[in-house]
């Protein structure tokens, strides 16, 4: 698989060609929220640079949502993803077989998206996505994929580490019914209660929403004020025995 480089923001210039053999478009990606972020030029080819360049003669919400794009070393898009309510799932997948083709392939809805916030994919196409994104093609690929890709239930245990779709890993902190449990990212102690829990073959997990998202407080600010209480009431009880 070739490496990828991913760049997070919107087109803030476009240069258009299409000399009846293959559409080109110039590109400037910027990110508005972040002045301190650099800008990067990169080169569509295709299918994408028609939908880059189609879209940017419309005014759907779509064209100013934030976006991943991938783009590989020389600089030429692969492919764009416009993220979703869920950080583990895209709302749509816009790309293409390699840099160079004509046929576009979207995964999510194929018309252009209408709200600031889309929601996810439904989990049909997101496994299509996760066939066509690891060359999943053959019939026989497939039959594998849908083996890794089968539910296996939604029983995970407290103080076990579990990778979800997205590549990051959780710890299951505690269960609170039967799909739903306290779920810590371990790179950053990010923690949530996790609803609608489901754990495939490949040992995989994902939810459909989650709630009371917070950073995990260290315990050693409870223990300076501890401490803190202590030295307090001794300071008292000196000063009581001096009174008397």
């Amino acid at each position: 698989m070739e490496n990828l480089y991913k760049y997070q923001g919107t087109v803030s210039e476009i240069g258009f060609k299409d000399n009846g053999y293959k559409a080109r478009a110039n590109l400037v990606l910027g990110d508005i929220g972040d002045w301190n972020k650099a800008p990067v030029r990169i080169e569509a080819f295709g299918g994408l640079a028609n939908y880059i360049n189609e879209i940017g003669c419309t005014d759907a919400e779509e064209r100013y949502i934030k976006a991943d794009w991938y783009y590989d070393r020389n600089l030429y898009l692969h492919r764009i993803e416009i993220p979703s309510s869920n950080e583990l799932i895209p709302a749509k997948v816009i790309t293409q077989d390699d840099w160079l083709s004509d046929d576009l392939v979207i995964f999510g809805p194929q018309d252009y998206i209408e709200t600031d916030v889309p929601e996810p994919m439904n989990h049909e196409q997101n496994v299509a996505w996760c066939n066509y994104k690891f060359g999943i093609r053959t019939p026989e690929e497939a039959l594998f994929s849908d083996r890794l890709f089968e539910k296996k239930g939604t029983e995970i245990i407290p103080g076990q580490t579990y990778t979800n779709h997205n590549g990051s890993d959780y710890l299951c902190k505690s269960i609170q019914d039967s799909n739903s449990a306290v779920m810590e990212r371990v790179k950053d102690k990010w923690t949530l209660v996790a609803h609608g829990i489901e754990k495939y073959e490949d040992g995989t997990i994902e939810w459909d929403y989650s709630t009371g998202g917070h950073w995990e407080k260290e315990p050693m600010m409870s223990q300076e004020n501890t401490r803190a209480e202590e030295i307090e009431e001794e300071q008292e009880d000196e000063s009581q025995q001096l009174t008397l």
